[in-house]
């Protein structure tokens, strides 16, 4: 039997499992370009990953100078215009499952521990990039963007599905959170869960100690040694 502090892990995609830098940030870029008429470098683009698409969308925009109002009135079109890039960049030029996560997912799936997804993707982006990678078939629980704009909010949607769907009622210290931004330790902060960082994203393993997660790692390949680690945390 799992205790209650190994029955739910909160996974993010980009990043974290899968590495589609390459594609996503073309994607953006092409999309702002396209749509905006905003030139906008990868570093500050970067800076806005691991917020829901929304966030992304009007907060670096403004950066750009543009006002929420002007960025939403052309919504559904940079909303198809960077979906469309993401997958059309990943059908051609591929990507990587990160070291350690096959192994990260099927060892949960062993013990029986819930996976569950939670990311800032649009439903239809992270569902192309789970299924490119044949990785749909490891998560119970998945949360896309949708129109939220905190990370949180996708939590706190896990959780009501955990306990309506699998019977599964979990808190604060008992909820693993693990991905590879800021955003998501934020996240996992916010609710009182364990953050657990890994810095095989954008985030520099140095910039994403200062958010203070309560376990830092460079990689998943210990998989073994992250589940047990954050088990033990109250």
């Amino acid at each position: 039997m799992q205790t209650k502090q190994n029955q739910l892990w909160i996974i993010d995609i980009d990043g974290t499992i899968v590495n589609v830098h390459s594609n996503q940030v073309p994607a953006w870029l092409n999309m702002f370009r396209d749509v905006y008429g905003v030139t906008m470098d990868e570093t500050t683009l970067v800076t806005f990953f691991g917020k829901p698409f929304t966030s992304v969308l009007v907060e670096a925009l403004s950066h750009a100078g543009l006002s929420e109002a002007e960025v939403l009135t052309r919504y559904d079109q940079a909303f198809a215009g960077y979906v469309k890039g993401v997958q059309d960049g990943l059908d051609k030029n591929g990507g990587s499952i990160l070291p350690g996560a096959l192994n990260f997912l099927e060892e949960l799936g062993k013990r029986k521990i819930l996976r569950a997804i939670s990311t800032g993707n649009p439903e239809d982006e992270a569902v192309h990039k789970l299924r490119f990678f044949n990785l749909l078939k490891y998560f119970e629980i998945m949360v896309f963007a949708g129109d939220r704009r905190e990370r949180f909010e996708l939590v706190e949607e896990v959780l009501r599905r955990a306990d309506k769907d699998h019977g599964v009622s979990v808190h604060g210290r008992q909820v693993n959170i693990i991905g590879d931004s800021p955003h998501d330790i934020a996240s996992a902060k916010k609710i009182g869960a364990v953050s657990v960082a890994v810095s095989t994203g954008p985030t520099p393993y140095e910039t994403l100690a200062r958010s203070k997660p309560d376990l830092i790692y460079r990689s998943l390949e210990d998989y073994q040694g992250i589940i047990r680690e954050a088990s033990e945390i109250r």
